[in-house]
């Protein structure tokens, strides 16, 4: 999800014609979204649960991810300040799940590694990444970069079913 919010997301308003006007709105505007997304986290944690706010996150950003290369300039708007709104709680989410399951004196190691695992494709792949933002679109990276996260959780849960079958 590093990849959609920091380098494919960043080049998405450019790519739909934002003017440096248009784009310093909507760069004031996204702090505030992504605040009141987090002011409503814990209710939303509360009403529904923490593993049910994780899928619906999830699949929301992966879904407006996969539209976007045929959104028009307001409805693409519209999904970046989406996206903006739900991806701070997938952070949040998965902290409060690693301070929920961890014991206190191991969490502060198991946050920091949590962070450089998370980070660490975003490194590892920003070179090829922007080359192929170069030559193509943003809208097109993230749709294909979306699709790779559907056959990744496909896969996640298919061996998952695989390693519970073979447990039992």
């Amino acid at each position: 999800m590093v990849f959609l919010t920091e380098l494919v997301g960043s080049a998405f308003p450019i790519e739909l014609g934002y003017n440096s006007n248009q784009l310093g709105i909507l760069y004031a505007v996204i702090p505030l979204i992504s605040a009141l997304g987090t002011h409503l986290y814990p209710f939303f944690k509360k009403k529904f649960g923490t593993k049910q706010v994780f899928i619906f996150i999830v699949i929301s950003i992966i879904g407006v991810t996969l539209i976007s290369p045929w959104l028009t300039f307001i409805s693409a708007t519209i999904a970046i300040l989406y996206r903006s709104f739900l991806s701070p709680n997938l952070d949040i989410l998965s902290i409060d799940i690693i301070n929920n399951r961890v014991e206190s004196k191991y969490r502060t190691t198991t946050l920091s590694t949590f962070t450089l695992i998370k980070n660490l494709p975003y490194g590892v792949s920003i070179i090829f990444i922007g080359k192929w933002l170069d030559n193509s679109s943003a809208s097109h990276v993230s749709f294909y970069i979306a699709v790779c996260f559907i056959l990744l959780f496909g896969l996640m849960y298919v061996f998952g079913k695989l390693k519970r079958r073979t447990l039992y």
